[in-house]
């Protein structure tokens, strides 16, 4: 629960873009639609964002956790080793299929 509450606004950044930088592709309209949703649920539940990464953040700030992985001591090192388990890990369950370069592109992004 940690990693992913840490992991989730890098995850959902990364998500968000790709869904605007692929506007033709299905799973990218299915995939906005599902953020969509998702953003007017945090929204009416008073949790106020443009984005559902926005939104996020929002809410694991009023709950006092931290975001990411600043102030972990993570190295390069350490961010290759995770992209490799990560892109091994046979229970992906992002909506978009991520390869190695993708979450090395997210945990950079998260430090």
């Amino acid at each position: 629960g940690t990693a992913i509450a840490r992991m989730a606004v890098p995850v959902v950044t990364w998500n968000e873009r790709w869904a605007h930088d692929h506007p033709d592709l299905p799973t990218a309209v299915d995939l906005g639609k599902k953020l969509n949703i998702v953003l007017s649920i945090f929204n009416e539940a008073g949790v106020k964002g443009n984005t559902v990464a926005a939104v996020i953040q929002a809410f694991l700030n009023q709950l006092g956790l931290a975001v990411g992985l600043k102030g972990l001591n993570v190295t390069q090192k350490d961010i290759q080793i995770l992209s490799e388990m990560a892109s091994m890990d046979g229970c992906q369950t992002n909506p978009v299929k991520l390869e190695k370069d993708h979450y090395t592109q997210i945990f950079l992004s998260s430090v």
